[in-house]
């Protein structure tokens, strides 16, 4: 991994990614448009309630016609039916305003969520950055490390140093190359936190 060379997405797209991502959020937010869809039931109770109804019946005899005739009638019907129930209206106001807590209840729990996951993406993305800063230096030690252990090799093998100078320069390449490892490490944990903050891992490694 060269961190050098990784493209890391900006904090916009980030908090973007994570809106469409996380589970949780679309959780919260159809939580919030249920209780934005039962507030508005509630104020429907308000207006008054129009039916349309219709009928088609073939009998026989018919029961319809009056006296009944032993024959077949047929017979339809269509009707309109307007209720308006205002003495109902303090029921009607309690239960807006239960609804009504309960839409602004599921708001606030949707931007706790929102606020939440920002704060993860931000934070993700911080300790990636700094992670890739942490691998960068390592692997420029390592470098330095490796070249240090050559021209020690090299003076070593025309008796320029004494044997100490060649185990003390591969001592430092080991430490250099450990170092390494764990910052490569590092930066792949905050690589998959980062895309686990953005909804793109079901699981949190």
């Amino acid at each position: 991994v060269d961190p050098a060379a990784t493209n890391m997405p900006g904090e916009t797209e980030c908090l973007s990614v994570a809106v469409d991502g996380r589970a949780e959020r679309t959780v919260r937010r159809a939580e919030e448009a249920g209780a934005e869809a039962g507030e508005d039931a509630a104020r429907a109770d308000y207006w008054p309630k129009l039916s349309l109804a219709a009928a088609y019946e073939a009998g026989y005899p018919n029961n319809l016609f009056f006296p009944p005739e032993e024959e077949w009638n047929e017979d339809a019907f269509v009707g309109v039916t307007v209720s308006w129930n205002v003495l109902d209206w303090g029921l009607t106001r309690g239960k807006v305003a239960e609804a009504s807590a309960r839409r602004r209840q599921a708001g606030w729990r949707l931007r706790q969520t929102e606020q939440k996951i920002a704060l993860e993406v931000k934070e993700a993305r911080a300790t990636l950055q700094n992670a890739g800063q942490r691998l960068a230096v390592s692997l420029r030690l390592e470098k330095s490390a490796r070249r240090n252990m050559e021209v020690a090799r090299d003076l070593f093998d025309s008796q320029m140093v004494r044997h100490s100078e060649l185990l003390d320069a591969h001592s430092r390449l080991t430490d250099a190359e450990c170092a390494v490892i764990v910052a490569r490490a590092d930066y792949r944990l905050a690589q998959a936190t980062l895309d686990y903050s953005m909804g793109r891992l079901t699981e949190q490694y």
